[in-house]
């Protein structure tokens, strides 16, 4: 009989058949900011979580720290929708492994919130659309 406790299934459903999006997104700097702290958080466990079939399977200890402000991360994180079939604010969070840059973990309140401030895009939009549109 199966453990009632267990979570169902989370995956954010990579749709590319490499992982060039997932480097070039890890190693993304903005304008002398790093979208991803890479002292907490080594490629191979943004790689695990980013591509997982099960989120809830992969080691707990496993993380995505950001070294970028909150309105910038929610913004880069949309910008990333694409490339992932379920790829939410809503599976983010409920994945419990995004963290702010002071290690805070994100909550959903966190990433509208910082979309929806005044309705101001974040300082280096210009730039971060730049990026992705290379891509």
């Amino acid at each position: 009989m199966e453990d009632a406790t267990k979570k169902i299934a989370l995956s954010f459903k990579y749709k590319c058949d490499n992982d060039i999006f997932l480097e070039k997104v890890f190693n993304m700097e903005i304008n002398g900011i790093w979208f991803i702290d890479k002292v907490e958080t080594s490629f191979p466990v943004y790689k695990a979580i980013m591509t997982s079939k099960n989120i809830y399977d992969i080691d707990p200890a496993y993380k995505i720290q950001l070294q970028c402000n909150t309105r910038m991360a929610a913004y880069i994180l949309r910008k990333m929708e694409s490339y992932f079939s379920s790829f939410y604010f809503s599976n983010i969070i409920s994945s419990q492994r995004f963290y702010s840059r002071n290690g805070v973990l994100l909550k959903g309140s966190n990433l509208d919130v910082s979309l929806k401030r005044g309705g101001k895009p974040p300082p280096n939009k210009k730039a971060i659309d730049c990026f992705f549109d290379r891509l």
